[in-house]
């Protein structure tokens, strides 16, 4: 009887075991894997051969509308102004998952959004700028994923005008196209609307 018992309990623990692995799928820590000195270390580790364009100051100076990128808070990444990344590995059969780099910008995936398991990588180029480049590029998702960007982390003054903020995402041409987004808790979070990886950028007018 107490055999028959053992039994039960370790089949119990294997079967708590697997489903605990399944709704898991991706570390809820979203520190870095390892330190990253620039974005080329950490879009290599997704075994990509893609690199987005160096961020020039040349580039920023011409976004549509004469629009500049919006100015992140040093309390969201750091008062450097370096590149700054995570990476994580997220399984395609996760119940939910999300990727976040410091508090400015992240990623929620849903159970069967991804192709296969796979390494994600957000990228900042710039820590003072709301510029996110993400890998693997190219990448399509088999649905439509969010990613979200606190606005709270964003230096903007009082009375903003938040209904001049542009998202837009960077074709491998240059082009800047503008991203389908809704607004959450007011204007604390800006959520856009994608089905691929791609370079994402926060526009506004300078203040």
């Amino acid at each position: 009887m107490d055999r028959n018992r053992y039994s039960a309990s370790v089949i119990l623990m294997v079967i708590m075991a697997a489903v605990v692995m399944l709704v898991i799928g991706c570390s809820t820590d979203n520190s870095p894997l390892g330190p990253v000195a620039n974005p080329s270390d950490s879009h290599a580790n997704s075994g990509a051969s893609f690199q987005y364009p160096p961020l020039t100051d040349q580039m920023l100076a011409h976004l549509p509308g004469g629009l500049k990128p919006l100015s992140v808070g040093a309390v969201a990444l750091d008062d450097h102004c370096d590149s700054m990344s995570v990476s994580r590995w997220c399984h395609d059969e996760a119940f939910s998952t999300t990727v976040s780099l410091g508090t400015l910008v992240s990623i929620h995936l849903s159970h069967g959004d991804l192709q296969s398991d796979t390494l994600v990588t957000i990228v900042v180029p710039r820590s003072c700028e709301a510029v996110a480049d993400f890998y693997p590029h190219p990448y399509h998702f088999n649905a439509t994923v969010e990613i979200t960007w606190n606005i709270r982390s964003l230096n903007l003054p009082r009375n903003y005008d938040y209904s001049q903020i542009v998202p837009w995402y960077v074709t491998e041409t240059g082009e800047y196209v503008p991203l389908q987004y809704s607004w959450q808790h007011g204007h604390d979070y800006l959520v856009v609307y994608t089905n691929h990886f791609s370079r994402y950028i926060l526009g506004g007018p300078e203040e």
